[in-house]
């Protein structure tokens, strides 16, 4: 099972390349008759528009490469974005036909809402339950014949909106009889060690542990962090499942792992029933992407000229050679480099989370998230050109 919160982080500074955008997009709206006194508004508008963009595409990349990487069965996304085409929006995160989901938009947050989605396969979804807050579940996970019920949650920001929340939540969870399992951003930390940089409540963390004594859940360990959101010099643990006795007693070796951050404030965290599969590389493709890189062009035109003249079909033939070649010396390594960046940054944020990091350890960070940044947008040129193709075959 995977609970994974996503939200939008600030992008870092755009390019040059992104202004020259802006400014070519607003200069043909100009020749075909658009005006406008603030040009300035207009560029800048049009520039952070095309960097959320960017941003939505690595978000769904990120979710899909978790979901093939994990063998997710189970999910749950917070502050969602988007309200339209949301179905087509989960099967490209998915992968497959093969899923089910509930979507509940709440209408005081920023993020829009949030999302459970899970493997009909794996997960029979007999009734669902939503507040304004939550999703619960009831079903039944087939392979163990496990009837059960499993919840999304989103904490509300504010001590009396948690309350209220708890509150429903408590005469819900008592009223079934089946294992309840619990997932989500609580918004809420239980202990003063979770939180770093921010202020602390300490009725709020009181009420929440009297909430979870009173439901008789158990507080599942979290191994690979101690937190799971940070922004800037602020961290917390605002993520976590919950679940009772029964769900322990079933899965003895059920276990929660905080999963490397890559475009997101939150740590995606990844509960354990049964180990997962790697499917392996994928199969060799022209990308886009590749003209990203420096040095591409000169190799392609160079490539080109040290063809004999004959047909192009005999042409292209030859020219896969080295563009197999250089392709493995450049992007076959994407996913080792992001991953090498994510690794870097987890390791450095982790050792902010003891001590204040050096000039050479932040200038590292800074430099680590700035081309993880710029290889996440590689990577989703690569994935878009693979979902159009998938589309076309």
């Amino acid at each position: 099972m995977q609970q994974n919160q996503c939200s939008l982080q600030k992008p870092p500074q755009s390019s040059s390349k992104g202004l020259l955008e802006a400014q070519n997009t607003w200069s043909t709206a100009k020749f075909v008759g658009i005006s406008t006194n603030d040009e300035e508004a207009v560029v800048a508008g049009l520039r952070k528009s095309k960097r959320l963009l960017i941003m939505d595409g690595e978000r769904s990349i990120v979710i899909r490469k978790l979901v093939n990487q994990q063998t997710v069965t189970f999910m749950g996304l917070v502050e969602t974005k988007h309200k339209n085409s949301m179905r087509s929006r989960m099967k490209r995160m998915w992968g497959n036909h093969e899923f089910n989901m509930c979507v509940v938009y709440a209408s005081n947050t920023n993020g829009g809402g949030f999302i459970a989605i899970w493997d009909t396969r794996t997960f029979n979804a007999l009734n669902e339950h939503m507040g304004n807050r939550w999703i619960l579940l009831e079903g039944r996970i087939n392979k163990h014949n496990f009837e059960c019920y499993v919840g999304v949650i989103y904490g509300q920001n504010d001590r009396v909106g948690r309350y209220h929340l708890f509150e429903e939540l408590n005469q819900l969870v008592i009223a079934v009889n089946k294992p309840v399992l619990l997932l989500g951003d609580f918004n809420v930390i239980l202990h003063d060690r979770e939180r770093i940089g921010s202020f602390r409540c300490n009725l709020s963390m009181r009420e929440f542990a009297e909430w979870i004594v009173d439901l008789g859940l158990i507080d599942i360990p979290l191994h690979g962090i101690k937190f799971t959101w940070r922004r800037n010099e602020s961290k917390s643990k605002k993520d976590r499942g919950l679940c009772c006795q029964s769900w322990l007693t079933k899965f003895p070796n059920m276990s929660m792992v905080g999963l490397k951050r890559s475009f997101s404030d939150h740590n995606p965290l990844h509960l354990s029933l049964e180990p997962s599969t790697n499917w392996g590389p994928k199969p060799f493709r022209c990308y886009d992407a590749w003209f990203s890189n420096s040095n591409f062009k000169s190799f392609l035109i160079n490539e080109w000229r040290n063809i004999p003249n004959m047909s192009l079909h005999n042409k292209m033939k030859i020219l896969k050679a080295p563009l197999n070649t250089w392709r493995k010396e450049h992007f076959d390594t994407m996913d080792n480099k992001i991953s090498e960046l994510e690794s870097v940054i987890h390791s450095l944020e982790r050792l902010s989370d003891d001590r204040e990091l050096n000039n050479m350890e932040t200038a590292r960070l800074n430099a680590g998230n700035s081309l993880l940044h710029l290889w996440l947008i590689r990577r989703e040129r690569v994935w878009s050109q693979k979902a159009r193709h998938m589309a076309s075959t």
